[in-house]
């Protein structure tokens, strides 16, 4: 199965992977900032850019076991948002293959559920796929960047003309992947290999996201709570102001976490 993967710099190894619904190319503000100092490795998962995407595929695991072989021995591991239980997987049952776990708005139930804090039901394939079907991907995914992530910035800064172009010169992947992606997002659970991970965890989230439901800044606290009471390694980072894309929105912000953590 091929994962494409693109390596860059030198130095201790860091893994990049990147949300659903877009590809290796949506990291280049991390990658080109870390790669001056480490060797990075930044992928695409599977059935995104220019990964294989098998039938087969039914779980967070298999995603995991499938990119595997792509990646370093030792690595440093960045997951922003969806990919973030890939990592879990990998972390908890290869622990000898991750040094350090620095989640981006990922955490290791996305739904909520009960007394878990998380994104609101129905879920993500409600609420994308629909939309995606209609409107199509690319669209989709400029009409969040516009309204979402830079809702605040007027005119719209370089970062986001810039976000938009990979848009147009990305392979998106096809709706029939995405929402299985997606499925597979709405049903995980990793707590219990949250809880079993020995390597340093740090978990960086916008102070106006909203994996943890639309109780603003109060819910991100709470639910960075829930995830230290899961594992009492986790340190968690706030980014004023930032959504999803902290890493485009609030770039100096992020580098300067990322010097600390890498």
């Amino acid at each position: 199965m091929n994962i494409f993967k693109k390596v860059s710099g030198q130095g201790n190894d860091v893994v990049l992977m990147h949300g659903w619904g877009t590809n290796h190319t949506f990291l280049t503000p991390i990658a080109d900032y870390l790669s001056r100092c480490h060797r990075v490795t930044n992928i695409d998962l599977p059935g995104a850019g220019q990964s294989d995407w098998s039938r087969a595929t039914e779980t967070i695991h298999d995603l995991a076991d499938q990119v595997l072989p792509a990646l370093p021995e030792h690595a440093c591991f960045i997951a922003h948002s969806m990919a973030m239980p890939i990592a879990v997987s990998i972390a908890a049952r290869y622990p000898h293959r991750v040094t350090k776990l620095i989640g981006l708005g990922g955490i290791p139930k996305f739904l909520a559920d009960g007394d878990w804090r998380g994104f609101a039901k129905p879920g993500f394939v409600g609420a994308f796929v629909p939309l995606a079907k209609e409107k199509g991907l690319k669209s989709t995914l400029e009409e969040f960047f516009s309204d979402n992530e830079f809702a605040d910035f007027d005119p719209k800064p370089e970062q986001y003309h810039r976000m938009v172009a990979l848009l147009n010169e990305s392979r998106l992947p096809n709706i029939d992947v995405l929402a299985k992606g997606l499925e597979i997002c709405d049903t995980v659970d990793v707590r219990e290999e949250f809880s079993s991970l020995s390597c340093p965890i740090d978990l960086i989230f916008g102070s106006r996201e909203h994996i943890f439901g639309d109780g603003g800044e109060a819910a991100i606290i709470a639910g960075c709570e829930q995830l230290k009471a899961l594992a009492k390694q986790t340190h968690t980072h706030i980014i004023s102001g930032g959504h999803h894309y902290t890493f485009w929105t609030h770039t100096q912000e992020v580098n300067k976490l990322l010097d600390q953590l890498v």
